[in-house]
């Protein structure tokens, strides 16, 4: 680490516990985006996909996440919405888990774009709460929300 600082010091004015939460929420949330490709070289075959179909799977997955973002940002706010961050990596989640075993295109269609929107839930709350627990030093605590070697101290 730089600076001299130990890896089992705490970075002043940042809370380490809600940072390393925020790190590995996203990390969940970015591998549930990063998994639909990988997963469309199995499912391509299994369900007879074409590369049309395909390249649509990748669509839904960015066309929700991209256009759900500002919405979930709105709600979050107007109304403080916390619950997002679980909720978000949540249906991420289990949207590219129940993709893998999806027996045709139209479910696996609704199952990435439901994944889509958990990931695009997660990113406006996950920022906001970023720089909550940043305190004064909200540039260092944004990077580390996204650096959990950082804030793990590993």
């Amino acid at each position: 680490m730089r600076g001299g600082r130990g890896a089992g010091k705490a970075i002043p004015g940042i809370d380490r516990r809600s940072m390393a939460s925020l790190s590995l929420g996203h990390l969940a949330s970015d591998l549930a985006q990063g998994a639909p490709p990988a997963l469309l070289v199995y499912l391509k075959p299994k369900l007879g996909l074409s590369y049309t179909e395909t390249a649509a799977v990748i669509l839904s997955a960015t066309l929700s996440s991209s256009l759900a973002q500002p919405a979930f940002g709105l709600l979050s706010d107007r109304r403080g919405a916390r619950w997002l961050l679980a909720a978000g990596v949540a249906l991420g989640g289990l949207g590219v888990a129940f993709a893998a075993i999806s027996p045709n295109y139209p479910i696996l269609l609704v199952l990435i774009f439901l994944s889509g929107l958990g990931i695009g839930a997660f990113h406006p709350e996950g920022a906001k709460f970023a720089g909550l627990a940043s305190g004064e030093r909200r540039a260092t605590g944004m990077a580390l929300a996204v650096s959990p070697k950082e804030v793990l101290g590993v």
